[in-house]
């Protein structure tokens, strides 16, 4: 469940997002919480005892209404397969499939998350998957039909959704860990309802090789394997979104090329 239960009621939470003017929360879920969907320790609810005794997907609607009742957007997220911290090259969550969950249960988590929510309109998007990187040594690929192929999955699961809700975009964020959308110029997502598709990318100051370098060479990069998406006029054109970003770290100027990179 989301962090914080334990601190202040929800209702203050949101209605504190909401004061700081940010109009959307990006809200992780793992396959657990859908498919095991245990009642949460007390403790980690301790501000809101309204709450004392319900499931983990108990509370994430409780999330998602009070979120929503503050009119910010929300976009579940698929974060893991297991419910533990994310993200490591050696958890063995880095793909959509896992020891534990094969393929199927993660497009039957999706359409119990699209039926679920389908009535709230503030329930915006699906970003399908975080932080795609290397399992077991297999690592995400984009367009090379096998198995782990991560666009064949991402157009059969946003088909699968829009199926039950047209109205809601579909994030499709990149491999190595949201970092390359790369694969797109030569397979590109093909829904249904095309105008229903966002490609989605992440960055930070310690996101390896791109972070390092001088800023010019930075945005050339960052153009080339992910915001090209947005470029006009092509068969792959598609909204882009910065779904996560950060400083973590203390390099100042590594922080400020991701600022001066989204004000550009």
């Amino acid at each position: 469940v989301v962090n914080g239960l334990d601190r202040q009621p929800i209702e203050n939470i949101a209605a504190k997002i909401a004061e700081l003017g940010f109009n959307c929360v990006r809200l992780p879920f793992a396959l657990d919480t859908i498919f095991k969907n245990p009642v949460v320790r007390a403790e980690r609810l301790s501000a809101n005892p309204d709450m004392v005794g319900m499931t983990a997907m108990e509370v994430f609607d409780k999330t998602v209404q009070a979120l929503t009742d503050a009119e910010i957007i929300i976009l579940p997220n698929n974060h893991m397969s297991t419910a533990m911290w994310c993200c490591s090259y050696d958890d063995g969550e880095g793909l959509w499939y896992t020891d534990e969950y094969p393929e199927e249960d993660f497009i039957e988590g999706w359409i119990q998350i699209t039926k679920r929510y389908m009535d709230n309109p503030w329930v915006a998007g699906m970003d399908l998957r975080n932080e795609l990187r290397p399992s077991h040594d297999v690592p995400a690929a984009w367009g090379n039909g096998k198995e782990n192929d991560w666009s064949i999955v991402a157009e059969k699961v946003g088909n699968a959704i829009l199926e039950i809700n047209p109205e809601v975009l579909i994030i499709v964020g990149g491999i190595l860990s949201n970092g390359n959308l790369i694969g797109v110029l030569t397979h590109p997502i093909n829904l249904n309802l095309p105008e229903r598709l966002v490609y989605s990318g992440h960055i930070y100051p310690f996101s390896p090789v791109i972070s390092d370098l001088p800023y010019p060479y930075y945005k050339m990069v960052m153009h080339n394997m992910q915001t090209f998406v947005a470029d006009a006029g092509f068969n792959y054109s598609a909204p882009y979104w910065m779904g996560e970003f950060g400083s973590g770290g203390s390099n100042d100027e590594k922080w400020q090329n991701i600022i001066k990179f989204l004000y550009e």
